[in-house]
């Protein structure tokens, strides 16, 4: 989990968290009152939640070595809405084309954070046809920049969505595809 080094007096203790999809957040602050610094890590594995609150006096180094970013793939429309709802970032989504063209319920959505691909060395990154470059192990997928994550909030606002289910699938295509071919986003019908 976290390694560290000279804490003096630490203590840990294991939070409740939401369940979602997998995200990864480290927060670090100081309470001026104890004089104490606390470090929150957060990680949730898809619908699984670890979240450990460690604090203590003197805190020099914390090493986060299960916190870093790592691309992520969902497997439906349903899951990548409900992961733009909670994402901090704005980050873009890929997605195969011809796949979401012929049939967007069963399209795979991939998160690739540009840090991580910046961080790979280069015989482990492609170009694609349309510019970006992503890790090599992704390749066979044929993915193109899709949407932002802010635009899919956009989409889910206006529609007023705050938590999609399996009834709000087509309504949330429709709204992608307004958005896509229009560059403005479709009213709640």
């Amino acid at each position: 989990m976290l390694a560290q080094e000279s804490v003096a007096r630490s203590a840990e203790r294991h939070l409740l968290a939401l369940r979602g999809t997998t995200m990864n957040k480290l927060v670090a602050y100081c309470s001026w009152l104890t004089r104490l610094i606390i470090i929150r890590a957060t990680k949730t594995i898809t619908q699984r939640v670890e979240v450990v609150e460690i604090s203590g006096e003197g805190v020099v180094d914390v090493v986060n070595d299960e916190l870093e970013m790592s691309m992520q793939k969902f497997e439906d429309i349903r899951k990548l809405c409900l992961f733009a709802l909670q994402a901090d970032g704005n980050d873009w989504i890929y997605v195969n084309r011809n796949k979401w063209r012929k049939s967007p319920g069963a399209c795979s959505f991939w998160c690739i954070f540009e840090e991580e691909v910046e961080d790979l060395p280069d015989d482990e990154v492609y170009e694609t046809e349309s510019g970006p470059f992503l890790p090599i192990s992704v390749r066979s997928e044929d993915l193109h920049p899709w949407m932002p994550i802010d635009a899919i909030r956009g989409v889910l606002s206006n529609l007023k969505i705050e938590s999609p289910t399996s009834e709000d699938i087509d309504l949330i295509v429709r709204g992608i595809n307004h958005y896509l071919e229009m560059d403005d986003f479709m009213d709640a019908p």
